[in-house]
């Protein structure tokens, strides 16, 4: 990595931001907007890395500033050239997000290679417009023929993913433990409430999930056009919305290891019994002798098994807070379960997609 010339940290002055979105995004983030309790903002700039950290450039950016960049009329390197205490900080976090170096460096005393082109304007994907807690206008493209059923079936499985998504972006803001109330029922008990045994569950639990997403943010049609091409316009939270395109992207890029992945999982589930509701009896004069199966998953625990494909699931759909949804969840195979309804929306979405039905 460059040599750092500037002024040594303890620690890194910046703990206390608040991840407003991700602007720019290639397998991980490399630019990020934060925000301060005092309503700052923040840019972390992706900037180099070796065998054992990752290092970041942070530096304060003005509403003026950071709305000029998102409309195209600056360039990253403006920014990072012209930040808005007149310094920046560098710091080296390792692969579990520890600070191992950190300093205040100079504009003057950046390395070369730390500073964009002079042609680097925001074109992004996913696209963000500043000031997330508005609800913004965001068209989903259409084409080919559409049956009634599709124009039925496509808004009601992006819903459940918008609500899903909608809660991991929120969840980490909300106050700890969790009093907030999703319609009459309490946060914890709309995740630990549900069996998760079949369909049931999982239509309440989006339609609580419904209930937690705020007024501003509920979807609402804008306007639809039938055509080839077309388009659905919805209000909405548009960083969700860039969420919803980030997990189908990524479920497209691996569709065929997803697709056997979750072959898996469904048959360990099976194996040990864990899509069976408890409570109801078993026919005894009809249950068949048990095959063994073996599986990658068979030399674990159930616990150990369900962390392990939640983790596989959540690195391959580009999902974030996952911490916070186990918290609510109560337990590792609600986790699953929930991962499990949540690939399935993706999924769904995806083949309209790939029949180039609709892009998101």
């Amino acid at each position: 990595m460059e040599t750092i010339k500037g002024s040594s940290f303890r620690e890194f002055p910046l703990k206390e931001l608040t991840k407003v979105a991700d602007l720019e995004y290639f397998e991980g983030p490399l630019l990020s907007l934060f925000k301060n309790n005092k309503g700052d903002q923040y840019l972390y700039y992706w900037c180099d890395c070796d065998e054992l950290v990752n290092r970041w450039l942070v530096f304060r950016v003005s509403d003026e500033k950071i709305n000029a960049f998102l409309s195209k009329r600056i360039s990253l390197r403006d920014l990072i050239l012209q930040p808005a205490d007149n310094f920046l900080f560098s710091v080296d976090l390792d692969h579990v997000l520890n600070q191992v170096n950190s300093y205040l460096i100079e504009v003057a005393e950046l390395p070369e290679l730390y500073i964009p082109d002079v042609d680097s304007l925001y074109d992004s994907v996913p696209r963000y417009r500043y000031k997330s807690e508005k609800s913004w206008k965001y068209k989903l493209k259409i084409a080919g023929e559409w049956s009634l059923g599709d124009l039925s079936k496509v808004p009601s499985v992006y819903s459940k993913a918008y609500y899903f998504l909608y809660f991991l972006q929120q969840v980490k803001q909300l106050p700890q433990p969790l009093p907030q109330l999703l319609g009459q029922v309490s946060l914890p008990k709309a995740f630990g409430s549900y069996p998760w045994r079949g369909g049931f569950s999982a239509m309440r639990f989006y339609n609580d999930l419904s209930d937690f997403v705020a007024p501003e943010h509920q979807l609402k049609i804008a306007s639809l056009q039938y055509a080839s091409p077309g388009w659905i316009e919805i209000n909405l939270l548009e960083s969700v919305a860039f969420s919803i395109r980030n997990a189908v992207t990524a479920f497209m890029a691996s569709s065929k290891e997803l697709g056997l992945l979750y072959q898996e999982f469904y048959k360990e589930l099976g194996i040990r019994g864990l899509l069976r509701d408890p409570n109801k009896p078993k026919n005894n004069a009809r249950e068949k002798p048990k095959i063994v199966i073996e599986t990658r998953f068979s030399g674990l625990s159930e616990v150990e098994f369900a962390k392990e494909s939640s983790t596989l699931l959540v690195r391959f759909l580009r999902l974030e807070k996952i911490h916070e949804l186990e918290n609510v969840a109560g337990s590792h195979l609600i986790t699953l379960k929930i991962l499990l309804s949540f690939y399935r929306k993706i999924e769904i979405l995806a083949r309209y997609q790939s029949e180039g039905k609709v892009q998101y």
